[in-house]
């Protein structure tokens, strides 16, 4: 090393997509550090019908509303301070950890653009770690709770996200509660 030269650092990234049938990747992407989570949605493929389960780092509205119209569906969690607006509230399972189960419009004028359909925002306490979660999809067929009791079974179960991410707790959350449940697929 040179006198006054800092040792840099090297990142890399490693993107999967699970099929939670088996324990086989059936996308992986190697990128660098500098390669945002949320750009591999451009060569993510989508097959109609799945649904991927994704951290807040993949939150694009323009790709998220691609993915809706392939028919794939797709979960993830909402940003502290989106901007959305409430246009139908369902009934709700308080005592199973359902808070609310609405429909919403995006509120600020480049998301609404982008998304200008319908999304659905559930509000889910987790009962293990007291935590609160707000999870957003484009499937509003499914029950609010079968989000949390979604199987691994389900033959079209996508499961997409970042090795580098320092936010597995969502993903471990998700893979373990959607292992319960009815298939909706059936």
């Amino acid at each position: 090393m040179n006198a006054g030269q800092e040792p840099r650092s090297h990142a890399v990234k490693l993107h999967t997509l699970l099929d939670l049938r088996g324990s086989i990747p059936t996308f992986i992407h190697i990128s660098d550090g500098k390669l945002h989570d949320v750009n591999v949605l451009d060569i993510l493929p989508v097959e109609a019908g799945a649904f991927y389960v994704m951290d807040r780092g993949y939150l694009d509205f323009t790709r998220l509303h691609a993915m809706h119209q392939a028919g794939a569906f797709f979960v993830t969690r909402a940003k502290r301070g989106m901007d959305a607006r409430r246009v139908y509230s369902s009934p709700t399972q308080r005592d199973a950890g359902v808070i609310c189960d609405q429909r919403v419009m995006l509120g600020g004028f480049y998301a609404a653009k982008a998304y200008p359909d319908h999304l659905r925002r559930i509000r889910f306490k987790d009962p293990e770690s007291g935590k609160t979660l707000v999870f957003l999809t484009n499937n509003t067929t499914l029950p609010a709770l079968s989000f949390n009791s979604m199987p691994r079974s389900t033959p079209a179960y996508r499961s997409c996200r970042s090795r580098s991410s320092r936010k597995p707790d969502f993903m471990r959350l998700a893979a373990r509660s959607l292992a319960r449940g009815t298939n909706p697929h059936a």
